[in-house]
């Protein structure tokens, strides 16, 4: 059996599936690009388990709430777990004029808390693709 979560392997998601799976036998963990992505497969995945955050909030501002609503008659709560988040970081590029900011739509009430001024905000799928984003931002 499967369990689909949001991927890769560094993402908060990905690891709390890996946990998960560590305490039940025969379970492969499988990462999806997006949450997006992941439950658009749900016709698909008939079956097999999905692993999604409390906490999530997709690109298009979408909540864990809005996607139970949109697609619970699909789905059955089986089983929950608390796992760590790895710790977030805010990193600012000197030298650079205008104010992007790449982060999980999650964080972005964190982002906006913490640093002054105007920000273009760009949401990404997870924190892991947002520093990505960063790294490769005006090159």
């Amino acid at each position: 059996m499967k369990i689909h979560t949001l991927g890769p392997a560094v993402t908060d998601s990905y690891r709390a599936a890996e946990q998960y799976r560590a305490d039940h036998e025969n379970l492969e963990v499988v990462g999806h690009p997006s949450f997006e992505v992941l439950y658009q497969s749900i016709p698909e995945l008939r079956g097999e388990l999905l692993l999604i955050p409390a906490a999530v909030k997709t690109p298009t501002g979408a909540s864990w709430g809005d996607l139970h609503y949109q697609y619970g008659d699909r789905l059955e709560l089986i089983d929950s777990l608390i796992t760590e988040l790895s710790p977030l970081a805010i990193l600012e590029r000197r030298g650079r004029s205008g104010q992007r900011a790449y982060c999980h739509p999650a964080t972005i009430d964190y982002l906006t808390r913490n640093v002054e001024g105007p920000l273009e905000i760009m949401p990404c799928p997870s924190k892991w693709q947002a520093y990505q984003c960063y790294q490769t931002d005006g090159r």
